[in-house]
């Protein structure tokens, strides 16, 4: 249910981010950052979804 969370609620940010974060924890790494960069342009105040986002870009870089 999560991962489709954001078909009931699209424009809630922290949807995207705990999407993401069960996105990250799959290893689905692209769709993590989509979820996050979704949620910064929606909040761009939320610090720890930034964080979230730098981690990902971090482990794709590696890749």
């Amino acid at each position: 249910m999560l991962l489709h969370s954001n078909e009931y609620v699209p424009n809630n940010p922290l949807g995207h981010y705990y999407r993401g974060l069960a996105n990250q924890g799959l290893n689905q790494l692209e769709s993590a950052k989509e979820d996050f960069q979704n949620s910064i342009n929606l909040d761009p105040t939320e610090q720890r979804v930034r964080k979230a986002l730098e981690m990902v870009e971090k482990l794709l870089a590696q890749k």
